[in-house]
């Protein structure tokens, strides 16, 4: 799984204190990952969105009744190839991202939490320039 604070810290060193703060550590099921909830993964998407960095896609976790995390294998991706620039690609996944968090906010009465997987333009670059 990729670690999403690794790659804000060396994006957003200002705003990680605030994401820690406010992210549940799923390392208590084995992954060494944060989630976010839904209040918090939408300031995490746009501070995305204004810094040019693309979602690949999410997984979706659900907190038991001890508020312990788990896998709901509900998630989200973006195909890199369905778009021409890196610009229409981050657009297209900050969107898609928006609505499929959306769409869990009222689903049922439990609590959800997100995983997200950014990356930036040079991921892109190179995956495009091996073909």
């Amino acid at each position: 799984m990729y670690n999403c604070l690794k790659y804000f810290k060396k994006c957003h060193e200002g705003e990680l204190r605030h994401i820690l703060k406010n992210s549940l550590s799923l390392r208590s099921i084995g992954i060494k990952e944060h989630a976010f909830n839904y209040n918090v993964v939408k300031k995490i998407l746009a501070s995305c969105q204004d810094n040019k960095i693309a979602i690949l896609g999410g997984d979706v976790l659900a907190l038991n009744d001890n508020k312990e995390p788990f896998y709901t294998h509900d998630n989200w991706s973006v195909n890199t190839d369905d778009y021409e620039n890196y610009d229409s690609f981050v657009e297209a996944s900050i969107n898609k991202s928006y609505n499929y968090i959306e769409s869990h906010r009222y689903k049922t009465d439990r609590l959800f939490v997100f995983v997200l997987c950014p990356t930036k333009a040079d991921f892109i670059i190179s995956k495009h320039s091996l073909s």
